[in-house]
């Protein structure tokens, strides 16, 4: 019963503020006494505008459960950019750390055979071998035309 006594004062207040909005907008100034509702119209609509409140709130819900859900997607596209960005990063580490290795490794290479001046049995000219075994990874360089560096 108490709520029904607040819904029809809500409703007498709205149809002042509308009758006085309305008088105003048509150029008729401002109302001075705005008549009452009735019982039975007033009760028409609270019932329209709870009506309309109930539909609103509906299409408030669905619009809030949609937000919800396109910032839960954009989130997981963001861990997976994210994740997919480290695994590059890592990566392009992983590259240069070999890259580097391989750098140490060609100059050690030159620094050898550059400082390789023997002479091989049978032969009047200092020649440079024709490969080359690394003992820690047994790893075999062919070493093919070239020609020790002045350094």
């Amino acid at each position: 019963m108490l709520f029904c006594l607040v819904v029809l004062c809500y409703v007498l207040v709205y149809h002042k503020f509308d009758i006085t909005i309305t008088m105003r907008n048509i150029g008729l100034g401002k109302s001075v006494e705005v008549k009452p509702l009735d019982e039975d119209v007033a009760v028409n609509l609270a019932a329209e505008m709870l009506g309309e409140l109930f539909i609103f709130s509906i299409g408030v819900w669905i619009l809030w459960l949609e937000y919800r859900r396109q910032q839960r997607r954009d989130i997981v596209k963001e861990d997976i950019q994210n994740s997919r960005l480290l695994e590059l990063e890592s990566s392009v580490r992983e590259v240069e750390l070999s890259l580097e290795t391989q750098s140490a490794m060609l100059r050690e290479i030159n620094r050898a055979l550059a400082a390789a001046h023997f002479k091989i049995p049978g032969s009047e000219s200092s020649e440079l071998p024709k490969k080359i075994t690394d003992p820690s990874s047994k790893t075999v360089l062919k070493v093919s035309n070239v020609t020790p560096s002045a350094t």
